[in-house]
């Protein structure tokens, strides 16, 4: 059984985390390199940004530890985003004013949307852990991302789903608070779908919300035609949908999309999320020697198990110090530069490799939900 991230029993630690950083900040150096995380650690996503936010807590860490880069520490600036977009806005322009040396974050499309345009305004390279939006691709700006393109995995959900399972209606339910993300992933799946013969999506969208009435929603799946169904929505939502379903003895094969898996599906789902099939390019059962590595020293550091948006926290860390080793005080057009340059960089399981645009190019496999745990297929 995968244990759940910490709530009550780590806010303590991390509070300290919290004070360590802002006291550090007060004493900050000219000379340390200025970094900083933009993650979403309140809220339905609060569980993918502060994964994402620690994993590359320990890159920075663990650098330091070695002497930094050429000599000099990296120092790292934290920052909750929020919902609304002036905040957004200023907290951009804050970390401008601060002269941080590039970004990592935010972690959901709906807030990249919004962040990318100031980035882009202050020319600050940034790398998304987990941003995926097809509406951010092939552009030439300064955003990056470790995740790649999520209509990739859309598309294979719907052959996999037509093909291999022989179905040929699909309801998909998405959550439009994220539109940014699940609306670009239905319409892919949706003309992948129904390019074969007699294949039909189906979509109903709602806003999540602390208190949503996800059995009226079930009530809603139960009265459309389907013989498959389609979840595009966080960890925490699916599981509280699938709970609702398993009430209304709704037994079809269910699909979900990567934003689902973390721990939180299996901890709040139980057996009704049992058999939920999920095509992601993270593999969290990989035995690769730098992966079983990093998930040591982050159990280890934190106290809970890795997951997807930890290490591609992780990893977007590292890209950027990486990038920057050979120079120290880039400018952001020569960091942009460095970074694509660089390309591929070692993963935590795998290389990271950008195309022109820095957008991430990486495979899908196919993973379920089997005895409480995520296993690949």
């Amino acid at each position: 059984m995968i244990t759940r991230k910490p709530n009550v029993n780590h806010i303590f630690s991390y509070i300290l985390i919290i004070f360590f950083l802002l006291l550090s900040s007060s004493c900050s150096s000219d000379e340390n390199i200025k970094v900083a995380i933009l993650t979403e650690m309140t809220g339905r996503a609060a569980d993918i940004g502060i994964a994402g936010r620690d994993g590359a807590l320990l890159a920075v860490e663990e650098l330091n530890a070695r002497g930094g880069v050429n000599g000099r520490e990296v120092e790292l600036l934290i920052r909750n985003i929020a919902l609304g977009k002036e905040e957004i806005q200023q907290t951009v322009a804050e970390l401008a004013e601060l002269k941080v040396t590039a970004v990592i974050g935010p972690m959901t499309s709906a807030i990249g949307l919004v962040v990318v345009p100031e980035i882009n305004r202050y020319q600050l390279p940034t790398i998304s852990p987990t941003v995926s939006t097809g509406l951010l691709a092939e552009q030439d700006d300064f955003f990056f991302r470790i995740i790649p393109v999520s209509s990739s995995a859309a598309e294979k959900t719907a052959e996999y789903a037509y093909q291999q399972k022989g179905l040929r209606h699909l309801l998909v339910v998405y959550d439009k608070g994220n539109n940014g993300y699940t609306e670009p992933l239905y319409k892919a799946l949706k003309s992948k779908f129904e390019s074969f013969d007699q294949g039909k999506v189906t979509g109903v969208g709602y806003i999540s919300a602390n208190g949503f009435d996800f059995l009226a929603l079930a009530r809603t799946v139960v009265a459309h035609e389907m013989d498959g169904l389609v979840i595009l929505a966080s960890s925490m939502d699916t599981a509280l949908f699938c709970q609702q379903l398993a009430k209304l003895n709704i037994q079809k094969p269910i699909f979900s999309c990567e934003w689902a898996l973390t721990d939180e599906i299996v901890e709040f789902g139980g057996k009704t999320v049992e058999g939920i099939e999920i095509f992601h390019s993270f593999d969290l059962n990989s035995k690769a020697e730098s992966y079983q590595e990093f998930s040591l020293n982050f159990r280890k550091r934190f106290g809970y198990p890795a997951d997807f948006a930890s290490a591609y926290g992780f990893n977007a860390m590292s890209v950027i110090l990486q990038a920057m080793n050979n120079n120290t005080s880039p400018t952001p057009q020569e960091l942009k530069a460095s970074i694509l340059s660089g390309s591929p960089y070692k993963g935590v399981q795998s290389e990271i490799r950008f195309d022109e645009y820095g957008d991430a190019e990486r495979k899908h496999i196919l993973q379920t939900i089997r005895n409480g745990r995520i296993v690949t297929i």
